[in-house]
C-alpha cells in the first residue's frame, strides 16, 4: 500500500499545548507538502485530530498512514491534550484506525520532554511515549501493527521530521530568566538523537 505521513498542531488554547507556536504552525504550512505529509492545523482534541486523520485515509482506501507527527508544548506525562485523564480516549480511537495503519507505523511527540521518564512518589514514571507504547501492545488477533512511539529527549529548540531543519534538544533550558531543569535521561543532541522511541513488539 501506498504511505501516508501526517503532522498535525492543536489549536492555540493552552490546555491543548499549541500555545505561542505561531512559527512553527506557519512553517509547517509552508513545508509539509513538500516533505511528503499531509498538514492538519488547529485540531480541537484527541478527538478531533483522529477524525481528521481518518477523512484524510478515507480518501484513497489503498493507502496507509506511515507516521503520525504531533506537534504541541509537552513534558514526560501530557502532550496535545494527551494526558492522565485523556490517554484511554486516544489510545481507543487510534486502536480503531488499525485497518489503515501500515503494518510498520509511527507516532511522533513532538513536544519536550515527551520521551524521558518523571520522577513521582512511586520512583520513576515512565514517559507518555513509552506508555502509549505499552497501551497498544503487538497482537496478531487484536492489533497486528508493529507501532514505534517517539518522543523527545529534552527541551525541544526547533524541528520536526516534517520540516526542512534538524531536530535539537537541550536537555536544560533557559527562557526570558527562567531556568527549566532536566528530567531523568534528558540530554543535548540533534536529528535522531534528539528521540527516544518505544515498541509495542
Amino acid at each position: 500500500m501506498a504511505e501516508i505521513n501526517i503532522i498535525a498542531i492543536p489549536d492555540s488554547r493552552a490546555n491543548l499545548g499549541g500555545n505561542n507556536l505561531s512559527t512553527a504552525r506557519r512553517n509547517m504550512a509552508q513545508r509539509a507538502s513538500n516533505a511528503g505529509y499531509q498538514f492538519i492545523n488547529n485540531f480541537q482534541d484527541t478527538g478531533d485530530l483522529i477524525a481528521k486523520a481518518k477523512a484524510i485515509l478515507d480518501q484513497d482506501p489503498s493507502h496507509c498512514l506511515k507516521r503520525l507527527e504531533i506537534v504541541a508544548h509537552g513534558n514526560p506525562e501530557t502532550h496535545d491534550g494527551i494526558g492522565p485523564l485523556t490517554l484511554s480516549g486516544f489510545i481507543g480511537r487510534y486502536r480503531n484506525l488499525k485497518d489503515q495503519l501500515c503494518d510498520e507505523t509511527h507516532i511522533l511527540l513532538t513536544g519536550c520532554n515527551t520521551g524521558l521518564q518523571m520522577r513521582a512518589r512511586s520512583g520513576l514514571q515512565d514517559s507518555l511515549a513509552q506508555r502509549i507504547a505499552q497501551a497498544l501492545p503487538f497482537d496478531p488477533n487484536n492489533f497486528n501493527i508493529h507501532l514505534s512511539v517517539w518522543g523527545l529527549a529534552g527541551y525541544g529548540l526547533q524541528g520536526t521530521t516534517a520540516m526542512e531543519r534538524n531536530k535539537e534538544v537541550r536537555a536544560r533550558y533557559y527562557y526570558r530568566g527562567r531556568r527549566y531543569h532536566p528530567y531523568p535521561g534528558a540530554r543535548d543532541a540533534t536529528g535522531r538523537n534528539s528521540w527516544n522511541h518505544f515498541n509495542n513488539w
